[in-house]
C-alpha cells in the first residue's frame, strides 16, 4: 500500500494545474511512496488532454466527471486513494518539495492526527491588493494561533473551522468513517464543516510551520465580490445552521456587536433598497493603481474588505429570505435590565439598589408600550444555539438578591403586564435577611421564603442560583468560589425540583478561574457590566444595567438601545457652560457693553 494519496480537484484551470502538478511531482519523496489523484469536474479548457501527455515517476492517475462541485470531486478522489495518509490539495496550490516529508514526520509521531500547514502568498501571484488580502489573512491566523499557543488539547472551534483547508494530511479512514465532505455543502464553506465534524470527532489537529504550500493568488476584485462573497454567504448560513456552535464565530454574528459605526454599517449593507458595493468600486480601481503608497494601499484594503461584505449581507438577507429574517437569526441584541429590591426603602438603605414601587410599575408601562416583551434566560440561550424564538424587542428582567417585597410588588405587577422574569436567589439566606449588606452598613430587609420561592416558580417566575453566601467569588479561594457555585444551584434545585440554568455573580464580580467553573455548572451566568448582549458574547459573561432610582424611562431608553445610560458627566458640562451666560446677558441687557463703547468712543 502507499503511504501518500495527494488528491487534487480541478475546474477549468489547466495552465494553473499543470504548475501544481509540476510541483507536486518533483517532491523530495520516494517516488513509490505516494500517488497523486486528479478529479477534472467537467472542465472543458483542454484540462483531460494536458493530463493525458503527462508521465510522472510517481504513481498518477485522473478522472472525469461532470460538474458536480468541490465536494463530489474531492470524495471521489478519496474513493480512488490507496495511500494510508491522504493530503489535500487545490489547483491553485504549489508545494515546497519538502511538503510530503514534513508532513510525514508529524504523523509518525502519532496516530489520527491532522496535520497542517501554511498557506501563503506565491511570490509569482498577479500583484494587486486582492492578493496583499490573502496575505493579511494568513498572517491573522498565524498570529492567534501563536497567541493561543499551537493547537493542542483543547482544540478550539475557531482553528477547527478555519485551519487551511488545503495542504491538510489525515489518515484516509478517518476521512472515509466521516464520510469526507458533505455534497450538499456545494462550494460553501465544506471544507471548513469538515474541519468541525473532525474537531467533533476528537481527531487532533497538529500545526507543522515548516510544512509549506503556496496559494498562486490570481483572482481579481470582480472574482472576489461577485463570485466568492456570495458563496461566503450561503456558507456561513449553512455552517451555522449545521454546526450551532459556530454561531457566535460567523461573520454574520457582527450584525449585533462591534463599534456603533460597525453596526451602522451593517444595517446599511442589509437595508439599503440598492447595493453601494457598485458605488465603492471606482474608487477601489483608483487606490489599487496607486496602492504602493501606504495611504492608498490601506484605503484601497478597506474599500476592498467593505465591498465584500456589503455582497455578503446582502446576498445572505437574500437567501434568508428578507433582512428583518437575516437579523433575527443572527443579528439581534439583548438587554438586561438588573433590579434588586423593589419597594419602600429603609433608613439605611443602600439608595441605588432600591426602586419605589410606582418608579417600577412606570418602568414596566413604558417598556410594553415601547414593544419590549420579556424572554427567560433559556430562551437566549435557545437563539444563541439555533437563531429562532426571540420577539423582536426582547429584555431579559432580573432581580438579585430575592428580597421579600418583590412579591409584594414587582411580581404581581409583571403578572398584570404580561412580563416574566429572572430572579437570584442567595440559598443560604433563604427566609431571612440580606446579612451580607448588614456587614457592609445597609439596612435589613427580609428575603423571600421557601414557600414564596415554590408559589413564584409555579406562576412562571424562573430563579436563578447567587450563591449561598453572598462573597466576593473573586477575593474567595478557588475551592470556596466552585462550593460556592455547585451548593447553590443544587440547592435551589432541590427546593424547587427543576434544573437551575443560570448564575449571577454576587457584586458582578468573578475572575478567569470562576467562569470556567460556571461554564461548568451553569448554561449562563451573569455580571453586571454595563451593555447589550449578542451572538459574540460569552454566556457566562452576560452584561447587565443595574437599575435605581435614578433611573428614568429615558435612561432605560438609552440602556436598552444603546446598552449605556445617559453620559453621566453631560448635565454637570451643560450647567458649567451656562453658568456665564446669564451673567454676559445681564450686562448686554443692562446696556454695559453699550455704556463701554460709548465711553471709548468719547
Amino acid at each position: 500500500m502507499m503511504k501518500f494519496s495527494v488528491l487534487i480537484p480541478t475546474y477549468n484551470r489547466r495552465d494553473l494545474l499543470y504548475r501544481t502538478l509540476s510541483a507536486v511531482f518533483a517532491q523530495e519523496f520516494p517516488a513509490d511512496d505516494f500517488e497523486v489523484i486528479v478529479v477534472v469536474d467537467g472542465s472543458d479548457d483542454g484540462t483531460v488532454a494536458m493530463l493525458q501527455s503527462l508521465r510522472p515517476r510517481c504513481g498518477f492517475r485522473f478522472l472525469y466527471q461532470p460538474n458536480r462541485g468541490l465536494p463530489a470531486a474531492r470524495n471521489v478522489a478519496l474513493n480512488e486513494a490507496q495511500g494510508e495518509l491522504v493530503l489535500i490539495l487545490d489547483d491553485d496550490i504549489l508545494c515546497a518539495p519538502s511538503l510530503l516529508r514534513k508532513h510525514t514526520e508529524q504523523h509518525s509521531h502519532a496516530k489520527d492526527l491532522l496535520v497542517f500547514g501554511p498557506v501563503p502568498l506565491h511570490p509569482d501571484s498577479p500583484p494587486s491588493l486582492v492578493s496583499e488580502q490573502w496575505t493579511m489573512y494568513c498572517k491573522h491566523f498565524l498570529d492567534r494561533l501563536k497567541r493561543e499557543n499551537g493547537c493542542g488539547p483543547p482544540l478550539k472551534l475557531w482553528l477547527a473551522a478555519s485551519a487551511p483547508a488545503v495542504n491538510r494530511s489525515i489518515p484516509r479512514r478517518l476521512l472515509v468513517d466521516l464520510g469526507c465532505c458533505d455534497e450538499e455543502m456545494k462550494d460553501c464553506h465544506e471544507d471548513w464543516d469538515l474541519g468541525i465534524r473532525l474537531w467533533k470527532a476528537g481527531v487532533r489537529f497538529h500545526f507543522q510551520p515548516d510544512a509549506i504550500a503556496y496559494h498562486f493568488y490570481a483572482k481579481s476584485d470582480r472574482d472576489l465580490v461577485e463570485k466568492e462573497a456570495p458563496l461566503i454567504a450561503r456558507g456561513e448560513i449553512a455552517l451555522s445552521r449545521k454546526h450551532p456552535e459556530y454561531r457566535p464565530l460567523s461573520m454574520l454574528a457582527q450584525m449585533g456587536s462591534g463599534s456603533l459605526r460597525k453596526r451602522i454599517f451593517v444595517d446599511a449593507a442589509v437595508n439599503l433598497p440598492f447595493s453601494f458595493e457598485r458605488v465603492l468600486r471606482p474608487p477601489f480601481l483608483a487606490f489599487n493603481s496607486l496602492r504602493m503608497t501606504p495611504m492608498f494601499n490601506r484605503a484601497g484594503a478597506r474599500l476592498l474588505s467593505y465591498r465584500s461584505s456589503l455582497k455578503i449581507y446582502n446576498e445572505a438577507a437574500r437567501v434568508i429570505g428578507s433582512r428583518k429574517g437575516l437579523k433575527a437569526e443572527f443579528g439581534m441584541r439583548l438587554p438586561v435590565l438588573a433590579y434588586h429590591h423593589v419597594g419602600d426603602s429603609r433608613p439605611g438603605t443602600y439608595r441605588d439598589l432600591s426602586v419605589p414601587p410606582d418608579l417600577f410599575e412606570r418602568h414596566i408601562k413604558w417598556l410594553r408600550r415601547m414593544g419590549y416583551r420579556s424572554i427567560s434566560p433559556a430562551d437566549w440561550v435557545r437563539w444563541c444555539r439555533d437563531g429562532t424564538g426571540l420577539p423582536p424587542k426582547p429584555v431579559l428582567l432580573t432581580f438579585d438578591d430575592a428580597f421579600a417585597d418583590i412579591t409584594k410588588y414587582a411580581l404581581p405587577m409583571l403578572q398584570h403586564y404580561g412580563f416574566g422574569a429572572t430572579v437570584f436567589v442567595v440559598t443560604g439566606y433563604i427566609g431571612g435577611t440580606n446579612a451580607w449588606d448588614k456587614a457592609r452598613g445597609s439596612a435589613i430587609h427580609p428575603l423571600m421564603t421557601s414557600e414564596q420561592l415554590r408559589f413564584w416558580a409555579n406562576q412562571g417566575i424562573e430563579f436563578g442560583a447567587h450563591s449561598r453566601t453572598h462573597p466576593d467569588l473573586a477575593a474567595v479561594s478557588t475551592q470556596a468560589a466552585e462550593d460556592e457555585l455547585l451548593r447553590s444551584r443544587d440547592e435551589l434545585a432541590a427546593l424547587l425540583e427543576r434544573k437551575i440554568t443560570a448564575f449571577a455573580y454576587p457584586y458582578g464580580r468573578y475572575n478567569e478561574a470562576v467562569t470556567d467553573f460556571a461554564r461548568k455548572v451553569f448554561e449562563l451566568a451573569f455580571t453586571t457590566e454595563q451593555g447589550l448582549n449578542n451572538l459574540n458574547t460569552d454566556l457566562v459573561r452576560l452584561k447587565r444595567s443595574c437599575i435605581g432610582p435614578q433611573d428614568s424611562v429615558v435612561d432605560l431608553e438609552f440602556l436598552l438601545r444603546w446598552g449605556m445610560g445617559r453620559l453621566p458627566h453631560l448635565p454637570a458640562k451643560i450647567k458649567t457652560l451656562r453658568q456665564p451666560l446669564p451673567s454676559v446677558t445681564r450686562r448686554f441687557l443692562r446696556g454695559k457693553y453699550f455704556d463701554r463703547g460709548a465711553k471709548s468712543s468719547n
